[in-house]
């Protein structure tokens, strides 16, 4: 008898916890505006990736085409790291014309006009990093007229301080091709 008293009075408190819990979970609490959270605003990294992408340039003749997240996003450790400190941008530079700046420099060498007959074609895609403030950058290049080396990688990492832009890592990497032989080079080596 006592048992039964026991379980009955558990299995009346547990109804009333799981009654007030039920009524509880169907009352609407309002909120002040003070205390609802709601951002409708862009970080700047969106801001400037949605703004400028997707984006075409024309450079000695070669179309250029900047957008979003058609290389694949490679980490770190496969490339050669150039850059390991802070070069701070221009203020009125973001990391897509800085990264425009770069290639404009590179296709507008002597070397790289002379072989304008040649098939290679660059693809750059950005990326939001993993805070608010960053901005990844990958550069490949394709169907280099090399025997040995059939592509090039590089991986440009930019930070945002305040309204400031720095380029704080870059690195860069080859694709060997010898006759039937094609791989990434491994970080620190090049092609044969």
């Amino acid at each position: 008898m006592k048992n039964i008293i026991i379980l009955l009075s558990v299995l009346i408190i547990s109804g009333l916890g799981l009654y007030t819990y039920l009524e509880f979970s169907k009352t609407d609490i309002e909120l002040t505006e003070d205390e609802l959270e709601v951002t409708n605003e862009l970080s700047e990294v969106e801001k400037i990736l949605e703004s400028k992408l997707p984006y075409q340039l024309n450079v000695e003749g070669r179309e250029v085409v900047f957008d979003s997240e058609s290389v694949e996003l490679v980490s770190r450790e496969f490339f050669n790291e150039r850059i390991d400190v802070g070069i701070i941008l221009n203020e009125d530079q973001d990391p897509i014309e800085y990264t425009q700046k770069q290639i404009i420099s590179e296709l507008s060498q002597e070397h790289i006009i002379e072989q304008k007959k040649s098939f290679f074609n660059y693809s750059v895609s950005f990326y939001s990093g993993d805070t608010d403030n960053q901005i990844i950058a990958m550069v490949r290049l394709i169907n280099l007229p090399d025997d040995s080396v059939g592509a090039t990688e590089e991986r440009y990492d930019f930070q945002l301080d305040n309204t400031v832009w720095s380029l704080n890592w870059y690195g860069d990497r080859q694709f060997c091709r010898r006759m039937d032989n094609e791989y990434w080079a491994k970080p620190g080596k090049l092609c044969p």
